[in-house]
């Protein structure tokens, strides 16, 4: 396991110094290949809620997801409107030894998340993780990405598993402009 966290961290920094251009090129795994419909440049529009009693507000994004051949590398930025920024970098490989796809994300503001489990249905990507706060917090998440039949158009829900219920936390959609 510590060789591959190893593997992918060096491969991350290699796809920094050589650009997006060339990570672009990158054919993927078969065991990745449903996400080739997903590569490319996102815009999208948010409503966000801190936990189930804070008000929504509007949040907007811009997203890069790029092959890595045996990784999948999405990087992005979320304006939350205030002039706060944050960025994240998600990593999605897959694990031979558990037969699927595994996930690791860092945040700018210092969370962290690690896919627990996550499945492709046709159009439809469901990723469980666990969530740690910068604060020291752990949360049970769920996203559900519903992408249309050409796979230009993508909509997002996130729940957030809290007094024994999901709880919408986002909601949005995300455009594809490149």
């Amino acid at each position: 396991m510590k060789d591959a966290f190893i593997l992918v961290v060096v491969s991350i920094v290699f796809l920094a110094c050589t650009g997006p251009a060339t990570a672009q090129e990158i054919k993927l795994i078969p065991e990745l290949k449903p996400y080739e419909h997903i590569l490319g440049t996102w815009k999208g529009e948010w409503e966000v809620r801190e936990n189930p009693r804070s008000p929504w507000f509007e949040a907007s994004s811009s997203v890069n997801i790029r092959s890595g051949g045996f990784f999948v590398e999405i990087r992005g930025t979320v304006d939350l409107g205030d002039g706060e920024v944050t960025s994240w970098i998600d990593i999605i490989g897959f694990d031979p030894i558990q037969r699927g796809c595994v996930s690791s994300s860092f945040t700018s503001a210092g969370g962290r998340s690690v896919g627990t489990s996550q499945g492709w249905d046709g159009t439809t990507l469901t990723v469980n993780f666990t969530r740690f706060t910068p604060d020291r917090k752990v949360q049970v998440r769920r996203r559900t990405w519903e992408y249309s039949p050409d796979f230009k158009s993508v909509t997002l829900t996130c729940e957030v598993f809290t007094d024994g219920k999901w709880r919408v936390a986002v909601s949005g959609k995300s455009t594809k402009v490149d």
